[in-house]
């Protein structure tokens, strides 16, 4: 693909070029997020997952995380709704973005004819909430039972 890429880039307007590379990174990050998902599910399985924890900006993680969505999911649009100031917590920022990544991806998936995803982060004393809106088809209710169980 790079040779492909280098042989015609002169053929395509740099606005293009950006746009296409930045949907190669976008898929290329997408299947890392995919590997390391699964590796993860492994190590939780051996339970030897391992916990980096360090200060963590959930606002600025989500936006980090929307944005990339973006890149990929082109025609959807993505908000945030109270992560207007950093909220700081203690966290494995790697394991954040791999669930809220997989939420946002199914969200996206599931969104049917809607093409808008929004999020709300609250933030307490001692706890932050965060909610993921889309408007799509719902899970079915004889499937409800089933959401959190793997694969």
């Amino acid at each position: 693909m790079r040779a492909r890429l280098l042989r015609y880039a002169d053929q395509f307007r740099p606005e293009d070029l950006r746009e296409l590379l930045q949907k190669i990174r976008g898929a290329v990050m997408g299947m890392m997020m995919l590997a390391d998902t699964t590796l993860n599910m492994a190590r939780i399985d051996e339970g030897q997952i391992a916990l980096s924890l360090t200060e963590v900006d959930v606002t600025a993680l989500l936006t980090a995380i929307c944005r990339r969505q973006e890149s990929i999911s082109t025609d959807f649009t993505f908000t945030i709704a109270g992560g207007d100031l950093p909220i700081m917590i203690q966290a494995d920022p790697r394991l954040l973005d791999q669930v809220f990544t997989n939420l946002l991806s199914n969200a996206v998936k599931y969104s049917g004819k809607s093409r808008r995803i929004e999020m709300r982060v609250t933030a307490g004393v001692e706890r932050v909430e965060i909610a993921m809106r889309d408007f799509g088809i719902g899970v079915p209710a004889d499937e409800l039972s089933q959401l959190f169980a793997r694969f």
